[in-house]
């Protein structure tokens, strides 16, 4: 009897880690979960900054957190916005100049265009962060005049 107990027992907790198991894997991942690089940190390493990179570092912050809470993508949950903040810091750290910063910031955001809706419902067009295209996105205009600043 106690053989069958300890048996049914086991086959009860391996259920209800087979669930939990499923539960974690199902439609709750987002696309962004799947980018872990900076799960241990951030790889930045700690220094003494200068006037001029606490200045950069401000304007990457103001970029970084405009176009998390603006860029389609990113409140969909396709881009991990946190880690794409430590893949240019690192850019905007080693800038010798403002217009450096503006460069490598544009270069960043090249890399997430917006989708542009059209008159024509079969063509799919995308818009880069700085306007190439039309310049005429709200968030791009936004983004381009904190880069600016």
């Amino acid at each position: 009897m106690r053989k069958k107990y300890k048996i049914a027992l086991i086959a009860i907790i391996i259920l209800i880690l087979g669930f939990w198991g499923i539960k974690e894997y199902t439609s709750d991942t987002l696309p962004r979960d799947s980018d872990t690089e900076f799960q241990k940190g951030s790889k930045i390493k700690k220094q003494n900054l200068s006037p001029n990179q606490v200045e950069y570092l401000y304007k990457l912050c103001k970029v970084w957190g405009y176009t998390k809470y603006h860029h389609p993508d990113v409140i969909a949950g396709n881009i991990n916005w946190d880690a794409e903040l430590f893949r240019v810091m690192p850019n905007v750290l080693r800038a010798k100049s403002a217009d450096e910063v503006n460069i490598a910031l544009s270069d960043w955001l090249k890399n997430f265009p917006v989708k542009v809706e059209t008159e024509q419902p079969d063509v799919e067009c995308y818009q880069t962060i700085d306007g190439i295209l039309s310049g005429k996105d709200e968030l791009i205009e936004k983004a381009i005049e904190l880069i600016q600043e």
